[in-house]
């Protein structure tokens, strides 16, 4: 009598991701992250973990590790790609203000055929992506309380918006603030 072995999670996910046609460097990239969140978490199973251990997770790499902006967003997108089917690039390619939580969707800038199109936000990453923007803002106000936090804007950006303040926008029901 054959023993049917259970497929592991990578193997579940690596399926997933070939019946949804995903990039190679899509499916490396995911493999990457969940191997390392799991890692991180001392190799328990991803389905015994939550919203505050994909928070510890992603604060362990933005203080401990002080990786990149875009190392912490790829990985958190590692979670958000899973749910709304986006491809890594699109998802590195991602605004705050592309992202709709009154609506649960997001506007996909330049996608494939470099169309843009909307898709939907998952309920399940909403308040942890909600949780993971504040804290970034709390970074942020932090560095510009140091003098930090600032970008160059090109000439005719910088004359387009002479008044242009280097803060992220506050956003309010999803629509920026007024100043």
């Amino acid at each position: 009598m054959d023993v049917v072995k259970k497929p592991m999670l990578l193997e579940i996910v690596w399926q997933r991701m070939r019946l949804l046609h995903y990039s190679i460097r899509t499916e490396k990239s995911y493999i990457h992250w969940i191997q390392r969140f799991v890692r991180f978490h001392n190799r328990r199973h991803p389905k015994a973990l939550g919203k505050q251990e994909i928070e510890a997770f992603l604060t362990h790499l933005a203080v401990d590790r002080k990786v990149s902006a875009s190392t912490q967003y790829q990985a958190f997108n590692a979670f958000l790609l899973y749910g709304s089917g986006l491809r890594l690039i699109v998802c590195l390619r991602l605004r705050v203000q592309d992202i709709d939580f009154i609506l649960a969707q997001i506007m996909v800038r330049g996608g494939k055929g470099n169309k843009d199109r909307y898709t939907i936000l998952p309920a399940s990453v909403t308040d942890q992506l909600q949780d993971h923007l504040e804290k970034l803002r709390t970074f942020h106000s932090q560095d510009l309380e140091k003098g930090l936090g600032r970008v160059y804007l090109p000439v005719a950006l910088d004359r387009k918006y002479p008044s242009s303040e280097p803060l992220l926008i506050r956003m309010t029901n999803n629509r920026p603030a007024t100043r």
